[in-house]
């Protein structure tokens, strides 16, 4: 019984993940530029398996720097570091950490990281 209710907490973890997923890419065009990295943002928190959780944050790690988001695409750099990648991955993403916080240019998404939870904050001018 306990091996069930694991599981489908799993599956909830991963359906959850994959609805995320699916709405940011079936966003337009306009609405991409704000609301997507904020949805690979999310994503990033569902408890995946380590494999699936690599690719959950680079993929937040790309978007948000093409969002020019680059405090907030370091910061899942680092969480992917935490992660112990390859070695030749793990050098590639420093040296994007590196190029993240040096450039000065930043924009910000309603999403704040603060140890493993999720605050949203309301911006409303937009």
């Amino acid at each position: 019984m306990a091996e069930l209710k694991e599981l489908l907490g799993i599956a909830r973890e991963y359906t959850t993940g994959l609805r995320l997923e699916l709405l940011r890419k079936s966003l337009g065009a306009d609405a991409e530029r704000a609301r997507a990295p904020e949805l690979a943002a999310y994503f990033t928190h569902c408890n995946l398996q380590p494999a699936h959780l690599m690719l959950a944050l680079r993929s937040a790690m790309t978007l948000t720097f093409k969002a020019k988001l680059k405090r907030t695409a370091a910061s899942f750099a680092r969480r992917l570091l935490e992660l112990n990648p390859k070695p030749e991955f793990a050098q590639t993403v420093r040296r994007r950490i590196s190029i993240y916080l040096s450039i000065h240019l930043s924009m910000s998404i309603p999403y704040i990281y603060i140890h493993r939870y999720i605050y949203i904050y309301i911006d409303r001018d937009r």
